[in-house]
């Protein structure tokens, strides 16, 4: 293995080093403090006060001096030996509490943010937020992928320092971001950043507004169709006609034009907004008569899957 690869390595289990002994200070604080703790692993663990406040002081306590080992550099094999045995058991009780789906957070890092409601629906007010058990899941899979390579990679190898510092700097990134509570979102229009669409589009399925259009303009036809227009999305439902074709307008518009089944004469349209990371989505909607020559359709089409997202 190349000083470049091993230096990456070794930087990244560093920024795992870091954050896992942040996780342990935390877990030792909350002990000393005798903060009360329902956690989604102590409803999975069915442990009383007392015993998990033990259990919380021993794992604060092994996770922060596996941290500093870690961090030390002078024993890569015990620590990442340590970095994936606590990753590997993160991934374990984590990835009960995902399939039994246990609710509460993982007791690991939490944020404090200013006011509101984060995305994930954890109030912020005097409330800590915590990063939800399918994403601490992935960010154990981290600490396990990271101390076994650094186990192996960083026996009696020297560091390029540049090289080490892009490694803890990436890695520190990535668990920083898997750490939060709220959704990972683009820094203009506030989106989600991975599966936009979907997430979006499960966002507003649960919105009153979309209860409503859906109870007395619906019910919706199996087809969505969507654009994004800067940083505003729109998502175009067709109504499911109750009797007959349509009434009115030329045969020559409308769905069929686009390749689609047609569905009938009219579309819900949901012109959709993410104002602020936290916030509440904005939404505005419309009717359209589809059959009119006019009708600009969106070019994406998700046909037959959409209802699958929600």
């Amino acid at each position: 293995m190349s000083l470049a690869a091993g230096s990456v390595i070794s930087g990244v289990a560093a920024s795992g080093g870091a954050v896992l002994a942040m996780a342990g200070a935390g877990k030792l604080y909350r002990g000393i403090a005798g903060r009360e703790d329902m956690t989604a692993i102590r409803r999975a663990l069915q442990m009383s006060p007392r015993p998990w406040r033990l259990f919380g002081l021993a794992a604060g306590g092994a996770e922060c001096v596996a941290g500093a080992v870690v961090c030390s550099g002078r024993f890569p094999v015990a620590g990442g030996a340590a970095l994936a045995a606590l990753g590997a058991v993160f991934c374990a009780l984590l990835g009960y509490v995902q399939v039994r789906k246990i609710p509460g957070g993982c007791g690991c890092i939490r944020w404090r943010p200013a006011s509101g409601t984060t995305a994930s629906g954890t109030t912020a007010s005097g409330t800590a937020a915590q990063a939800p058990a399918g994403r601490a899941v992935i960010r154990g899979a981290v600490l396990l992928g990271a101390g076994l390579a650094y186990a192996v990679a960083g026996i009696g190898a020297p560091r390029l320092w540049w090289w080490f510092g892009a490694g803890a700097a990436a890695g520190m990134v990535v668990l920083v971001l898997l750490s939060r509570p709220d959704p990972v979102r683009t820094p203009v229009c506030g989106r989600p950043l991975w599966r936009r669409t979907s997430a979006t589009l499960r966002v507003l399925a649960s919105h009153e507004t979309f209860a409503a259009m859906a109870g007395s303009a619906g019910p919706f036809g199996p087809v969505v169709r969507y654009r994004r227009l800067g940083c505003t999305d729109e998502f175009w439902f067709t109504v499911t006609p109750e009797h007959g074709p349509p009434e009115h307008g030329p045969p020559e518009h409308g769905p069929a034009q686009q390749g689609l089944p047609d569905q009938g004469s009219r579309a819900v349209v949901f012109r959709v907004r993410w104002v602020a990371p936290g916030a509440r989505l904005a939404v505005h909607t419309s009717l359209r008569d589809v059959t009119a020559p006019n009708v600009n359709w969106p070019a994406r089409a998700i046909a037959g899957r959409w209802r699958e997202t929600l």
